[in-house]
């Protein structure tokens, strides 16, 4: 492990003791008639402890993953939650790019970042299992967090839309396949490249309705909880039907295998 990762970690969880600590000692506080330890029975309470985590780094990682998986479970909690509260946003806004087969029995919903390194690795995956599951609908959730190369790929991704509707899938797998950082003159050449007009799309780029739907993307990302690109949501929720369709939708942080998202898919299908 890192220094630097060492030390976050001993922050972190000094954090997390100091705070239950506070807590407990507010919920049951010392009676008048309590003898306290004396200064030096303090500082041979602290050299014993120092001595031991000095000794057991390792009890510091173990409680370090504990409070995070602690905090995902929450996390993920939330989401579920917030998944059906928001069904008809994150499944069905006409304004987020469908690809697929649009009457799929099954809809993934990926939120993303075209200079995401792992969003550029989930990119040819995803593209793998939909080519290979003619029933699967994948709705894209531009959310530029990396920046404004981010953002101004995401505009024109949005943008491409009103070209014509296959425009769109183009110019996100070349997106997705160029080298970062981004900008607005790679943005156009990887644009020109796959027949778009640069012009007219740097216009759209600027368009109401473009801005509107990133910040409607952000928003839902908020209310969600999400804590990163990529992430997904998998469910049987077909457009039309109601939020209480969602109740088992799969909430999906992070990089997956192909072999593990077909199997979530097919999980969803169940």
């Amino acid at each position: 492990m890192k220094p630097s990762k060492i030390l976050l970690t001993l922050s972190l969880t000094s954090f997390a003791l100091v705070s239950s600590l506070t807590a407990l000692a507010a919920e049951n506080p010392p009676s008048p008639s309590a003898n306290p330890l004396s200064t030096g029975q303090v500082d041979q309470v602290k050299k014993i402890v120092h001595d031991y985590l000095v000794t057991n780094p390792q009890v510091l990682v173990e409680a370090s993953m504990a409070l995070q998986k602690q905090e995902v479970q929450k996390v993920e909690e939330k989401s579920k939650q917030a998944i059906v509260t928001n069904a008809k946003q994150i499944f069905a806004d006409p304004a987020s790019p469908v690809v697929g087969n649009a009457k799929g029995d099954v809809t993934v919903v990926e939120f993303f970042d075209y200079q995401c390194p792992h969003c550029k690795d989930m990119g040819p995956l995803l593209e793998k299992v939909h080519s290979a599951d003619g029933n699967l609908r994948i709705v894209m959730k531009e959310l530029p967090i990396f920046g404004a190369g981010s953002k101004d790929a995401a505009a024109a991704a949005l943008a491409s839309q009103k070209q014509g509707a296959d425009k769109y899938l183009k110019l996100h797998n070349a997106l997705l396949a160029a080298e970062n950082p981004l900008n607005k003159d790679k943005i156009m050449q990887v644009a020109k490249s796959v027949g778009l007009d640069t012009a007219q799309l740097a216009k759209d780029m600027d368009s109401a309705d473009v801005k509107k739907q990133l910040d409607d993307n952000f928003n839902l990302a908020q209310a969600l909880g999400l804590m990163g690109t990529p992430t997904f949501i998998i469910s049987k929720w077909k457009v039309g039907a109601d939020n209480n369709s969602v109740t088992a939708a799969l909430f999906v942080p992070g990089v997956v295998s192909a072999d593990k998202l077909k199997d979530l898919i097919a999980q969803a299908r169940k």
